[in-house]
């Protein structure tokens, strides 16, 4: 008698349609949100009671259309910003994005929220004065239709301004007197203008001087994935493509590594097709967050592409070892994401 609990193999329809892949989210000025249906969706459960499904996977991910940086944004932090290029504010941040990074990382909320709560502000402690503590806290959401159950993450309007380009302007805040990096470079002579004026007020804690108590504004934030916002958000701060492809493809890493010692003999059995099909989706997930926050960054790009294609490669593989082919046509089936 055949077991009715052994789960079946879905088909996989490889698309080679780029327009069945993605939906430009650069044609939204507004705060990204997931109502394309193009968008990723909820993993699809495969049991038997329901027989085999059908997963149609895009060959390769596009790119939207490149959309250049909100300058209305920079204007909210400093109105100086909207006038210093760029490329010089990019350059500029990469010297503190790692100690901003670690500020944003190690803040802590005060009293945290009630579940389902999500108030208009917040006080976090930040635990090293010397670095401008995050301005924000963003409250991500992937849910359109229930914006309460959301993730924190303490944020710098500035990396998001300069790495987000279809995120509008976030609240500004009071400016503090005085900032570390000084954006008012000899050939931009325009005012005092700070790296991230748009810094709450900063309060030394009683107990602990060498910490910050700040009180910032909450900006909600609907995107795709909240899983795979995490590895973005840092990427934007520390711009490490290696650091990037660690986060979303540890397991081709492993095995490169452990590829020539004793301890490939006791590796575990290779991923099965479900496992391979769940990091192919948390790669398209980090894709899918890419597109609708606009972060136009060539090298993030050809990371999360590279990663994609080779998670196809993998899955063909384990189709053909299982005797099957994987379809190229465009029948109707499930999508994956």
């Amino acid at each position: 008698m055949a077991n009715n609990n052994i789960l079946r193999c879905p088909e996989i329809i490889l698309i080679d349609n780029e327009d069945d892949n993605i939906e430009s989210a650069s044609s939204s000025t507004s705060v990204p949100s997931t109502s394309s249906p193009h968008f990723p969706a909820t993993f699809p459960s495969i049991s038997s009671k329901h027989g085999p499904q059908s997963i149609r996977l895009p060959r390769r991910l596009v790119r939207p259309e490149f959309r250049d940086v909100n300058r209305a944004a920079l204007a909210a932090i400093n109105p100086v910003l909207a006038n210093i290029p760029v490329d010089y504010i990019r350059h500029t941040m990469r010297d503190i994005g790692f100690r901003m990074h670690e500020a944003a990382m190690s803040s802590k909320v005060v009293q945290p929220p009630s579940a389902g709560e999500v108030p208009s502000t917040m006080t976090v402690i930040s635990p090293d004065p010397t670095v401008e503590p995050p301005s924000h806290m963003l409250a991500v959401y992937s849910d359109k239709n229930d914006s309460s159950n959301v993730s924190l993450f303490p944020a710098h309007a500035l990396i998001v301004a300069i790495g987000c380009a279809n995120v509008p302007p976030l609240p500004s805040n009071q400016p503090p007197p005085s900032s570390d990096v000084d954006m008012n470079a000899d050939s931009y002579p325009q005012g005092d203008a700070n790296m991230d004026t748009d810094a709450p007020e900063q309060v030394m804690a009683e107990d602990d001087p060498e910490r910050l108590i700040v009180t910032i504004p909450v900006v909600p934030l609907c995107i795709p994935s909240v899983e795979m916002f995490q590895p973005l958000l840092t990427y934007l701060y520390t711009r490490r493509s290696d650091d990037l492809m660690d986060m979303i493809f540890p397991k081709a890493r492993d095995d490169e590594e452990q590829s020539t010692s004793k301890r490939a003999r006791l590796r575990p059995p290779p991923p099965s097709l479900l496992d391979l099909l769940n990091d192919a989706r948390k790669v398209h997930a980090l894709w899918s967050n890419a597109c609708v926050l606009g972060a136009f960054d060539e090298v993030l790009f050809m990371a999360v592409e590279m990663a994609w294609e080779v998670w196809i490669e993998k899955i063909e593989d384990a189709i053909g070892a299982a005797g099957e082919e994987p379809s190229s046509n465009h029948q109707e089936g499930r999508y994956l994401f």
